[in-house]
């Protein structure tokens, strides 16, 4: 396990698997496989971080782990998302794991609504503009729809947060996975209410995804506090 450790090891082992995910995702005879293969990302990410940061005494970073362990749940009902009951139950996973997130990233700065307001303005404009294509296709799922975009529109805005409170290799690295998590979300949800076809979605959902969770798990190990919380 101490391999994992060192991060040119785990990153090649990383996104080996990631690569074998996206192909076996498209192929329907490797099913039982891809299972195998989707939750051993999440997994190679929680033994990692365990390891790099043990003994883990942060009660951020036992939310942030217990965050990873949603999203590996999540990835696990995701991949039956036929069924709508475990279509929901994945969603609610992945809106725990964000909400863990979103809490690791919080800070006690201050900061001004001057300096957020460009970058809620556009927040709000690309969340009505996503809203209007999918809106008469949603149904149902109009409610956990729109409370999971609310989820990843938080998380992006602790995550902007994090500038100047923490050094900037951590910063750049969480700040580019969760725009990755951004593409992702939205790929998946356009495909799924708009147009199946959308943006090459059975390549470019499960690679964003997977940079998503690898770019945050990177910037949190290399994190350095530049200020006193």
């Amino acid at each position: 396990m101490t391999a994992f450790v060192n991060i040119k090891y785990f990153t090649f082992v990383y996104f080996f698997i990631l690569f074998l995910d996206i192909i076996f995702k498209n192929i329907s005879d490797f099913f039982y496989v891809r299972i195998f293969t989707k939750l051993s990302l999440v997994t190679l990410l929680i033994v990692f971080f365990f390891q790099y940061n043990k003994p883990i005494k942060l009660l951020k970073d036992k939310i942030f782990l217990a965050g990873l362990f949603a999203f590996l749940l999540g990835d696990f009902f995701l991949i039956f998302y036929e069924y709508e009951t475990i279509y929901l139950t994945g969603l609610f996973c992945f809106m725990l794991g964000k909400i863990a997130y979103t809490v690791r990233f919080s800070n006690q700065k201050d900061f001004k609504i001057k300096r957020l307001f460009p970058f809620l303005t556009i927040l709000f404009i690309y969340i009505v503009f996503v809203a209007s294509l999918i809106f008469d296709n949603l149904g149902d799922f109009f409610i956990p729809v729109l409370l999971y975009f609310f989820v990843s529109m938080l998380i992006f805005l602790f995550a902007y947060l994090r500038y100047d409170v923490v050094n900037s290799l951590s910063f750049y690295l969480v700040f580019a996975g969760v725009v990755c998590s951004v593409f992702s979300d939205s790929i998946s949800v356009l495909q799924s209410f708009y147009n199946q076809n959308f943006g090459l979605n059975q390549y470019s959902v499960m690679l964003f995804y997977g940079l998503f969770q690898y770019l945050v798990v990177l910037g949190i190990t290399k994190e350095t506090v530049l200020i006193n919380e």
